[in-house]
């Protein structure tokens, strides 16, 4: 029996996001990642089956940090003001802050690979329905689909995080405030 080690497994899926950011999904074979942490090719097959499994894990992995990220035990507490700025500015925050994990997910998370299987696994994305279905519901904004809301507001966290990048902007309160100001007059019916 093999004994595997969560430490090495991180590893190779955090040596492989960056291998896939920097080459793509083609260009990116198990002896680069074994290389890159110095493990056994041979090693690499203990932890993952696939290639496609591998890239799974690392979306799994990405979509967890960011949840971690951004949500709280006491989220429910809070304003419908407070709520959207943990929830959206953290992601911005978070993606500034890691901009390996944005270039992954903005280049690979809707991709061909993610199993529906790994897709349903991110059960932490209800909180961010539960936060629209709560604000329509408090009549705080707009009266559309909950789907269309969030895909507005997650294309406005990644064109918010690509701007911040590609102009080579510093992200501070002010300029994270601006953007969350934006973001909410395109679904709030109150101004924040």
């Amino acid at each position: 029996m093999v004994i595997k080690n969560s430490e090495k497994k991180e590893a190779i899926i955090e040596a492989y996001i960056s291998i896939i950011v920097k080459s793509g999904i083609q260009k990116s074979p198990i002896a680069e990642i074994a290389r890159v942490t110095g493990i056994a090719t041979g090693s690499v097959y203990t932890y993952f089956k696939s290639k496609n499994e591998l890239i799974n894990e690392a979306y799994l992995y990405v979509r967890n940090k960011e949840f971690e990220y951004v949500l709280s035990d006491d989220m429910w507490q809070k304003s419908t003001k407070e709520q959207f700025r943990q929830l959206f500015g953290g992601l911005i925050t978070f993606f500034y802050n890691n901009p390996v994990y944005f270039e992954f997910s903005d280049r690979f998370a809707e991709g061909p690979e993610i199993t529906a299987e790994s897709r349903k696994e991110i059960e932490k994305f209800t909180q961010f329905t539960k936060f629209i279905d709560n604000a329509k519901k408090d009549l705080n904004i707009k009266d559309k689909s909950s789907t269309e809301l969030l895909f507005f507001l997650f294309g406005f966290v990644s064109s918010s995080s690509r701007y911040l990048f590609k102009e080579n902007i510093t992200l501070t309160d002010a300029i994270l405030d601006d953007l969350l100001e934006l973001a909410w007059n395109g679904i709030g019916l109150r101004i924040l």
